[in-house]
């Protein structure tokens, strides 16, 4: 599998992708972390649903910006 060749070896910074609905947790350690995030639009943050007024809204004060904004996960 994928993840047994990858197991014991360094994966390159730019090859991750921080994926959370927290974000003073998730998308903040991403952020921190210099990596991307994709946040996962729960009901905590975005009761109403998700929209583009709503992620400006959510997102306008904060220095972490997600580059995609999903309403749920699921693979």
């Amino acid at each position: 599998s994928t993840i047994a060749k990858l197991a014991g070896h360094q994966i390159a910074k730019e090859s991750i992708l921080a994926i959370g609905d927290g974000l003073e947790t998730d998308l903040r350690g991403a952020h921190a972390a210099g990596l991307p995030s994709v946040f996962i639009a729960s009901a905590i943050h975005m009761p109403g649903g998700l929209n583009a007024s709503a992620l400006h809204d959510l997102f306008a004060a904060r220095a972490c910006t997600p580059i995609a904004a999903l309403p749920a996960l699921a693979w």
